[in-house]
């Protein structure tokens, strides 16, 4: 079995995705994430290398990063790999895994 070089953490974080080929914006939600990377899970379907830029929104911003997607979970839950990721997304993905990354989606509350 394969082994992940990061670790996962679970989370439930609404994102958009923009396919880099079709330039079509999606939606989705990232149910895990790790500094390698995340499980989001969508209705769009994906292909394995497809390139994608996740749009990832937290309080004060939020920030497109690159990623491909890398397997296919389950039905609308893929597994994606981070793509060069810059300084700034790294220390983002950094605070959403401690969770100091606060959701800006508040319909089920702050």
């Amino acid at each position: 079995m394969e082994k992940r070089e990061y670790e996962r953490h679970a989370i439930d974080l609404p994102v958009s995705f923009t396919d880099q080929r079709t330039r079509v914006t999606y939606r989705g939600r990232i149910r895990n994430i790790g500094l390698g990377g995340v499980l989001l899970e969508t209705a769009a379907q994906l292909a394995a290398r497809d390139l994608i830029a996740l749009r990832v929104s937290v309080a004060g911003g939020g920030t497109d990063i690159g990623a491909v997607v890398v397997r296919y979970h389950r039905e609308g839950a893929f597994g994606l790999a981070f793509v060069s990721l810059k300084q700034e997304d790294q220390e983002l993905v950094e605070r959403l895994i401690a969770g100091q990354g606060r959701r800006t989606d508040t319909r089920n509350g702050p």
